[in-house]
């Protein structure tokens, strides 16, 4: 059974084919894991009292690679906690082979160098749902929605910390000892403007016609209840290899087993066509066949390919079979797209590398994309 339209992030802690998928905090740990169990009435929030605001962020590691299309942040009902008062969303994943004009970790460390997709524009005190759409950080034919993803990060930027909402005496009087907060007391000046004093000043330094307001605050209650990363649907080519399905490039230099790379939901491990030198192209161009035999028979209707590497792809088309023999005896193949890039853009470091093929529900055994490969510059990175 596979699915269309997923929160790629509730079943993260089953997938470890990049790291172990699951969620880790700041602060709180204990539970950080109800960011993706699905229920909004549970959530996760900072020890506001015992951690700087810097501590304040949760990641979400998706444990595989996911192509997501937007990703959802849902903060508590009202009267069950408070939104972040700012806060952005950054996103990662493992970098590829070649140099990318983004450092994927922070230099001279393995530490990962996220990227921010999106912020908060404003204080929030009432909204508690947030979309963001992650931009393709590589060129697209245009079809293709999202970016490859493996982690997502919410990192707070501000918080009202003891005076998140003003309160009646009698109301803040009757909220617990930990949600109550500040109390703010003021001096009444001549002209009746009012200035902020201590409560040591307010009661024993100034007289009674002297004595202003006093202002009663709830301390703020951060509650994040869910972080959805919404994807088109499960990708049925995770282990695709592991179930006895073939995948093959038939280059110049001959046919080479692609094995489980570019279906092992990782981005780091790719086929580079240079390691398939050899061989003479013709017109200056390197025809490559790209073939997979899944293993069984699967109903599809979206298929994503990503490459990377020094060069992209001008020129990919797609076919598809069920496993029906022409009258020779060999596949009979369905033509369902060709994406042509712009002239000479498959020389070009922003080189066309992402690309999705739409169709109708059709059940699929055989695929075949012939394409071109200019300079042998080419990494597969993953075919979903």
């Amino acid at each position: 059974f596979m699915r269309k339209n997923v929160n790629a992030a509730l079943d993260a802690p089953t997938f470890s084919l990049v790291d172990q998928g699951g969620v880790e905090a700041g602060s709180n740990q204990a539970d950080a894991g109800l960011v993706i169990d699905g229920d909004p009435g549970t959530s996760w929030g900072p020890n506001v009292g015992n951690s700087p605001l810097q501590d304040w962020w949760v990641t979400i590691n998706l444990g595989r690679v996911v192509v997501a299309q937007k990703i959802v942040v849902r903060f508590a009902e009202a009267g069950m906690g408070d939104p972040l008062l700012q806060f952005k969303v950054l996103v990662w994943r493992h970098g590829p082979s070649r140099i990318w004009l983004y450092e994927y970790t922070l230099k001279g460390t393995d530490i990962p160098n996220f990227w921010e997709i999106g912020r908060t524009s404003k204080p929030t005190k009432t909204q508690r749902v947030f979309e963001f759409i992650p931009h393709s950080t590589e060129l697209t034919d245009g079809v293709f929605i999202g970016d490859p993803i493996e982690r997502v990060q919410i990192v707070a930027l501000d918080s009202d910390f003891d005076r998140a909402h003003r309160l009646t005496k009698e109301e803040y009087e009757a909220l617990p000892d930990e949600q109550q907060g500040a109390v703010d007391h003021f001096r009444k000046g001549a002209s009746g403007r009012e200035s902020l004093i201590s409560e040591d000043a307010y009661f024993n330094e100034i007289e009674a016609d002297r004595q202003g307001s006093i202002k009663y605050y709830r301390k703020e209650i951060p509650r994040l209840a869910e972080i959805e990363v919404w994807a088109v649907g499960d990708n049925v080519n995770l282990g695709a290899a592991d179930r006895g399905g073939v995948l093959t490039v038939d280059t110049v230099a001959g046919l080479k087993d692609l094995g489980a790379t570019v279906t092992d939901g990782d981005y780091t491990t790719a086929y580079n066509g240079q390691l398939f030198g050899g061989g003479t192209c013709t017109q200056g161009d390197c025809v490559e066949i790209f073939f997979e035999d899944m293993g069984a028979l699967f109903w599809l209707d979206t298929m994503h390919f990503i490459n990377d590497g020094l060069t992209g792809l001008d020129q990919f088309s797609v076919e598809i079979s069920d496993g029906t023999r022409a009258p020779d005896g060999t596949i009979k193949w369905s033509p369902i797209a060709t994406s042509i890039g712009e002239a000479g853009t498959s020389h070009s470091g922003r080189a066309v590398r992402y690309r999705e093929f739409r169709m109708e529900p059709a059940k699929v055994r055989f695929i075949r994309a012939p394409h071109q490969n200019p300079e042998r510059g080419l990494s597969y990175i993953g075919f979903t």
